[in-house]
């Protein structure tokens, strides 16, 4: 059912991004150590999770621009990720360019299951020419995979939140980052935000850490901005608005996950929205969608009920096709 619904995902949306437009997803892939810190039944075991992302990951990137991922279990080695031979760095990435992907141990330990994950996305990336700007971490990574054929990187930044964003468990491993991309045929240049947002006890502390997320935008460099990720703040389940209700966006900026009836991820309180896509008032939303339909399908790690093996994550993949105005 997956292979189908991210086949007709392409099907919608072409292979090819026509210009003055730009494909972005986003997706919280699920650290393990969050998921048996949290599951109170059995685990979905780790090699078959990494399986299914493997298996997924080289179509949705064939469907995308950009694709943005939060919670990538990396270790020591995160940003050596091969295109081409090269590695790419963000900044604050302790390693050297040309650096290949260490192979996976044996499957003991964090380390050797790490860069199973590892080898899989790269694997997928050199396959279909992506590079990836990652960030060295042990636990709640984030990353970006970007289309090496359409875009190059000219700058990128990942760090964490601000120690006055946090308030909630494993909130100080939480990150947030940007990348600048120019498009190699149209020359415009498009700036891609990825966030995982430190979850926070009452609103006003969660409005505070979504507007962290925004702080990174540099209008000055392009006026082409694209904001996603985790943000870990509950849209109303019923009603059709977003996380703004609540928050707020900068002025002119759209959520466009508010277009999507869908929900993102599967809680103990049941599905909730709280991956977004947004975008600058120079931009407009073409169609969006959400991979698998029903994360309550997903894995689950929070309810008695057990896990369900048909996805890899506890959160499904929203993907948007973004187009200039003007």
């Amino acid at each position: 059912i997956l292979k189908l619904q991210f086949l007709y995902l392409i099907g919608i949306f072409g292979m090819a991004t026509p210009p003055g437009s730009i494909r972005v997803g986003t997706c919280n892939v699920l650290y393990e150590g969050y998921y048996r810190r949290a599951c109170k039944v059995d685990l979905v075991p780790e090699d078959r999770r990494c399986a299914m992302f493997g298996e997924w990951v080289g179509q949705a990137l064939a469907a995308h621009d950009v694709l943005a991922m939060q919670e990538f279990p990396y270790d020591g080695d995160a940003a050596a990720f091969q295109r081409g031979g090269a590695a790419v760095p963000a900044k604050g990435a302790k390693v050297k360019k040309g650096v290949p992907v260490p192979a996976p141990s044996a499957g003991k330990g964090v380390a050797g299951k790490n860069a199973l994950w590892r080898q899989a996305l790269a694997a997928a990336a050199k396959a279909a020419n992506f590079e990836i700007v990652a960030h060295e971490s042990e636990k709640d990574g984030i990353l970006f995979a970007v289309n090496a054929s359409r875009f190059e990187v000219l700058k990128s930044h990942i760090t964490n939140f601000p120690p006055s964003t946090f308030s909630g468990p494993g909130a100080a491993d939480k990150k947030r980052g940007y990348v600048l991309l120019k498009d190699k045929m149209t020359g415009v240049a498009y700036g891609i935000v990825n966030a995982h947002v430190p979850w926070a006890r009452d609103v006003a502390q969660s409005c505070a850490n979504v507007r962290e997320v925004f702080s990174v935008v540099d209008a000055a460099a392009t006026p082409h901005w694209v904001a996603v990720g985790d943000w870990n703040v509950a849209a109303p389940k019923h009603g059709g608005k977003g996380f703004y209700e609540k928050c707020g966006l900068p002025a002119g900026w759209t959520d466009a996950t508010a277009l999507l009836p869908a929900m993102t991820c599967a809680a103990d309180r049941g599905e909730i929205k709280i991956d977004y896509i947004t975008h600058s008032p120079t931009l407009q939303c073409e169609g969006i969608d959400v991979v698998p339909e029903h994360p309550g399908a997903n894995v689950q790690h929070t309810r008695d009920t057990g896990a369900a093996p048909e996805w890899f994550s506890d959160h499904s993949c929203v993907s948007a096709t973004l187009t200039l105005l003007g």
